[in-house]
This record gives structure tokens, sequence and C-alpha cells, in this order.
């Protein structure tokens, strides 16, 4: 049970630190999306990308953000609950086999 347990905590882990890579890169577009926005009365190109983007964003950037910090807190608080599962898990399989050595 130990090792299925470890397994799970490093699997949580990864799945964790890769959603957190996807929040980071979801802010790194929103910013070059801004800084798109700015260029776009001076380039022609800018004012097309803006409005192919927009497309692909009907309900706007600031939901999308929405959306993901809530998603994020969702998942943090599932993992958080997940981790004491696991420890409490942990304790009790260790008082039942004596404490340890």
């Amino acid at each position: 049970m130990h090792k299925n347990s470890e397994a799970l905590k490093m699997q949580l882990d990864r799945e964790y630190n890769r959603l957190q890579k996807c929040f980071h890169d979801f802010n790194y577009l929103k910013q070059s999306l801004a800084m798109l926005d700015n260029t776009v009365g001076r380039d022609s190109d800018a004012a097309r990308r803006t409005a192919r983007l927009e497309s692909l964003f009907p309900e706007g950037i600031t939901q999308l953000e929405r959306e993901a910090v809530q998603d994020l807190k969702a998942l943090e608080k599932k993992f958080k609950q997940l981790v004491t599962r696991l420890k409490h898990d942990q304790a009790n399989e260790k008082s039942t086999m004596g404490g340890g050595l």
C-alpha cells in the first residue's frame, strides 16, 4: 500500500506541476495578446491576427482568465485534500503495522 501511496503522490505532483505550467503559459499568451492589441492601430497584420484570436475566444480573454483561475483554485483544493488523505492513510498504515521499526 505504501508503494501505491508514493506512486499516487508522484502522479499528483506531476499533474499539479503540469497544470501550473498550463496556467503560466495561459498568462504568457494573455500578455502577448495585450501586446498585440497595443499594435493594432499601427499594424494591419496585428488587426487581422487579433480578429482571428477573438473568433477563437468569443466569451473574451477576461472570462477565460476568470475560469482558469477558478479551475486552478479548485484543483489546488482537491490536490491538498488528496495529499492530506494520503498522509492520513500512511499514518493509519504505520499504526496498524506497529508504528515502524
